[in-house]
């Protein structure tokens, strides 16, 4: 397979067909992760450059006990930890991946453990 991929992308010139192979590269591994991620964790967020979740993630809210009325859909996601070490420790782990991948290159996967809150405000680890 990555043998066809290679060779497809070499005898690529039009650039637009280009970055729609690049888009649908990068949607397939974003598939694969997710995937994983779901097989191992409880719950898989997903957020933008700025922390917001880009979606209502059900499981996250219910294992926060958010109830249903509450969507997580733009929520800031550091919002979601209590205020102290494990957020500066969320800021400090996605600042030095930013700072890796600002040569074009994805940052490198990283593992992070912190608290989060309940809908109440307690502390959950």
């Amino acid at each position: 397979f990555k043998v066809a991929v290679l060779y497809t992308w070499a005898s690529i010139s039009d650039n637009s067909t280009r970055r729609e192979v690049e888009t649908r590269i990068g949607q397939c591994r974003q598939s694969a992760a997710s995937s994983l991620l779901n097989m191992m964790c409880d719950c898989v967020v997903d957020v933008d450059s700025g922390l917001r979740c880009k979606s209502h993630f059900p499981k996250l809210a219910g294992m926060l006990m958010h109830g249903e009325g509450k969507s997580l859909d733009g929520a800031l996601f550091t919002g979601l930890l209590p205020e102290g070490d494990d957020r500066a420790k969320l800021e400090e782990a996605v600042d030095k991946a930013q700072a890796c991948g600002s040569g074009g290159d994805a940052p490198a996967p990283t593992m992070l453990t912190v608290s989060m809150k309940d809908s109440i405000g307690n502390r959950l680890k």
